[in-house]
């Protein structure tokens, strides 16, 4: 790792740290680059994207996928412990999102959870479109409206995702997991880390993601994690960014 990856890595993580409870029960992977991009921060996890899906749309060969990531501590204080929902605002100041052709307007450009049609020859492409969901990606989530001041200035009652008839630079939501302790996808019995979102962007993209994850096992906890996506940025700008957070959990807690 670069020293300025590393000074951005430490200023995040003591961010993370001031923003925890006592009980650290959620945790992010650190962030990984794509083949096209520089990423730093934490939870953004870069995939592959399939031949078969770039055979079905040749346009993702433009684009890095990542999955948004945590990891879910199994219990808390002698409970068992579950994700409950997330908030986040990943704005673009260049580049966009991916959103899957969709001429007809027969849903399969979805905001929440894998779609079903992402096995299917021809429309292998679609299990690369931008979507949030429960861990693992599955699609039992309500979404609650925009993010919040917690993570971002201001309030927006209302989800922005990308797709083809807006700008599809940014994503700004607030979802949670509908079954919580029912849902067997949600705890601490699927292996770590826990896919929560999964988010397709430009190989020109350059932007900033800001989040929140609560669980059920301290619901009054949050949990924040941000990255960078772009070209590396100067050791000064990283101080800049990472000064920033601090800031702003500080200001938030």
């Amino acid at each position: 790792m670069s020293r300025s990856k590393c000074m951005l890595a430490a200023a995040v993580a003591g961010a993370l740290s001031m923003s925890s409870a006592a009980f650290a029960t959620l945790s992010f992977p650190v962030a990984t680059s794509g083949p096209g991009q520089t990423v730093t921060g934490f939870s953004l996890v870069n995939v592959p994207i399939t031949t078969g899906a770039l055979a079905d749309d040749p346009n993702l060969a433009n684009y890095d996928t990542y999955d948004l990531q945590v990891n879910v501590n199994p219990t808390v204080g002698g409970a068992q412990d579950f994700w409950a929902g997330g908030d986040m605002r990943f704005s673009l100041s260049k580049g966009k999102f991916y959103s899957p052709p969709d001429p007809d307007a027969s849903g399969l450009d979805v905001d929440t959870g894998a779609p079903a049609t992402a096995n299917i020859v021809g429309l292998r492409d679609t299990g690369f479109d931008t979507y949030v969901s429960r861990p693992n990606r599955n699609s039992n989530v309500a979404i609650v409206g925009g993010s919040g001041d917690l993570i971002f200035p201001g309030s927006r009652p209302v989800a922005t995702m990308p797709h083809s008839d807006n700008a599809s630079n940014l994503m700004d939501i607030s979802w949670g997991d509908t079954g919580t302790t029912n849902n067997a996808n949600a705890g601490s019995n699927t292996a770590n880390p826990k896919t929560v979102a999964r988010i397709t962007i430009s190989k020109d993209a350059v932007g900033v993601l800001h989040g929140r994850m609560t669980s059920t096992g301290d619901p009054s906890a949050n949990y924040f994690f941000d990255a960078v996506v772009g070209p590396e940025p100067t050791s000064l700008g990283l101080m800049g960014i990472g000064l920033g957070v601090v800031a702003l959990r500080r200001r938030t807690k």
